[in-house]
């Protein structure tokens, strides 16, 4: 996870913002605690820095779902983007999800990403029912995608720069 910390960090400026992102201030221990007996599971050690540190948010383009407190009035964990557990919640009740599985982010195309709390491994399942392994771990996939992600805008720079001349 140190890398993925680096990287994620080469984008913070100086007000404390993320250049072509957004991450949440990070949650105490003890509500990190609460999210996991809503859970039924300890979080994964890489995951766990993960929220503990960024709580939710995305950058260069990829959102990752967090554990964050709801706004003033409304209800922790409720279904919605980017709260991980109320969106793992709400799968587990309408769709029959597996109790091992957080919500962790959608890659588009109705492609969801899920981390299995008991393995740790990274999955992701697609509309028409194929899924696909991901990462062997939280770090592993958020390092993986983030510098895929950090590539891709480099050349697409990289191609807007050819337009110009």
């Amino acid at each position: 996870m140190d890398k993925v910390v680096a990287l994620i960090d080469k984008y913070r400026l100086p007000d404390g913002t993320y250049e072509g992102g957004f991450l949440h201030a990070p949650e105490d221990e003890e509500f990190i605690q609460r999210a996991e007996q809503v859970l039924g599971y300890r979080l994964p050690d890489d995951y766990r820095r993960f929220v503990s540190t960024y709580a939710t948010g995305g950058i260069l383009g990829l959102e990752i779902y967090g554990v964050f407190r709801n706004k003033i009035g409304e209800p922790d964990f409720t279904p919605g983007v980017p709260d991980a557990v109320g969106l793992t919640l709400e799968a587990r009740e309408k769709y029959g999800w597996h109790p091992d599985y957080l919500y962790i982010a959608y890659l588009g195309d109705g492609e969801e990403v899920r981390l299995n709390m008991r393995s740790g491994s990274v999955t992701s399942e697609r509309p028409n029912g194929r899924g696909r392994f991901l990462g062997t771990s939280f770090g592993e996939w958020l390092l993986e995608a983030l510098e895929e992600r950090e590539e891709w805008f480099a050349n697409d720079d990289d191609a807007s720069e050819d337009d110009d001349d």
